[in-house]
């Protein structure tokens, strides 16, 4: 099988083999390439030391030398090459006590995680499969390389990872791998919250609806963290509409699908936007993604139908209009109604298409022109959120001359004491 490897990566593998060494590219490359998947990152496995490796290459990067790793600077491109080894012992039950080096290819793809990522290929495209990885390809499968409890036993975040990999391929999980995920769910306690953040992310961002139905049915999220406990509820109400908001999610970019699985997720069981953030923050999730998951929890459990028109231009002011139309767009789909009738996607329309302005930069005034009317302090943003306020009810027109006249007003009034309230109605 000829494989069109970019030049610099093949240039690895000849200069290795030329210095009398193996060498294969190796894991998620492999994979990639034979899904016809794009591929960014290139590992290469092989028989040569460390040292032997420096020694024949003119740029490299010590980045792992203790467990055999050294980045080659081929032309620029990072290609990361390991000493064939083996772990030794999985005490924590999260890292090898040791790490061995070896000498058999066979011996270094036994010790990964699962079949899929289990192969190798050298620079002619020759393949070395001993563990069915391209058998389960075709199926679809997530496996488990030997024997499925042994792999989790080994390492708690492969539980996170067979998931994680089901998602983002679309595949399934083996049964027997299944059930050494379940039998070993306590494992995960060992892993750090950070890990866990970073491979729930990746779901998040990934096809969960092709595993939101072995999600829905397992009891590792108790042992996770108990914050996400509940999710497993919420994942069994959104069998039935997962495929369609998934497909509905897709071209949203990473970090809005991110946000919103996780408010999906919680809508769908029974969370506040409180409980949210709080899941997010236990993820060790940015303050960013705590924040936008959050809000568009806040718009799912709101009830579009029955907005006022005061609330529509401040939930579209609030929260941005692509925010408060994908929230619409969610409910519809998970009620399942039609294209030709969207009723909270088809009102976001009518009142964006109206919407006066839609944040505080767009108002033909500056808080140097309320300073310049005598307004001091506080009172600037007084003034300026009650023009906001102003306009987004159509009560001023977004007009410099008349925003002024308002302004005038306001700052007499405020600074005299009197309130306004500015409530719809």
């Amino acid at each position: 099988m000829e494989m069109d490897w970019p030049a610099p990566v093949v240039s690895v593998l000849n200069t290795l083999e030329a210095g009398g060494y193996e060498a294969y590219l190796v894991g998620g490359c492999v994979r990639d390439r034979l899904l016809g998947r794009p591929v960014t990152d290139f590992d290469v496995a092989t028989n040569a030391t460390p040292d032997q490796v420096v020694s024949l290459f003119p740029r490299t990067v010590p980045t792992g030398l203790k467990h055999g790793t050294v980045t080659v600077l081929s032309e620029g491109l990072p290609v990361e090459v390991t000493t064939y080894r083996k772990d030794i012992g999985y005490s924590d039950g999260r890292r090898p006590d040791k790490v061995a080096f070896c000498h058999s290819l066979e011996e270094d793809l036994s010790r990964r995680d699962f079949t899929v990522n289990a192969m190798a290929m050298d620079v002619r495209g020759h393949i070395v499969d001993c563990f069915g990885g391209r058998s389960d390809l075709a199926r679809r499968v997530i496996r488990a390389v030997g024997v499925p409890s042994h792999r989790f036993q080994e390492d708690g975040l492969r539980i996170l990872r067979a998931f994680r990999f089901a998602a983002q391929l679309g595949f399934q999980l083996d049964d027997d791998t299944w059930r050494g995920m379940e039998q070993n769910a306590e494992k995960l306690r060992a892993v750090s919250p950070e890990r866990i953040g970073v491979e729930v992310a990746k779901i998040a961002a990934a096809d969960w609806s092709a595993v939101i139905d072995s999600m829905a049915k397992s009891e590792i999220w108790a042992y996770v963290d108990p914050h996400l406990r509940p999710l497993q509820q919420g994942f069994k109400r959104l069998s039935t509409a997962a495929k369609s908001l998934q497909s509905w999610m897709k071209p949203h970019a990473v970090e809005d699908r991110i946000a919103e699985a996780l408010a999906i997720w919680c809508h769908a069981a029974g969370l506040t936007p409180t409980s949210c953030r709080a899941m997010g923050r236990a993820l060790r999730w940015s303050n960013q993604y705590c924040q936008e998951a959050g809000d568009f929890l806040e718009l799912l459990q709101a009830n579009p139908l029955k907005w006022s028109t005061w609330e529509w231009r401040r939930h579209l002011f609030e929260f941005g209009e692509g925010r408060v139309e994908r929230a619409c767009a969610a409910l519809d789909i998970w009620e399942n109604v039609g294209d030709d009738h969207r009723p909270r996607w088809t009102l976001f329309r009518e009142y964006a298409q109206t919407q006066p302005i839609w944040r505080v930069q767009d108002l033909q005034i500056s808080g140097q022109d309320i300073v310049a009317l005598g307004a001091r302090g506080p009172l600037v943003g007084q003034v300026k959120q009650q023009l906001t306020e102003d306009v987004l009810m159509k009560r001023v027109l977004n007009d410099r001359s008349h925003l002024l006249k308002r302004a005038t007003a306001l700052i007499h009034s405020l600074a005299g004491g009197t309130t306004f309230d500015f409530t719809d109605g």
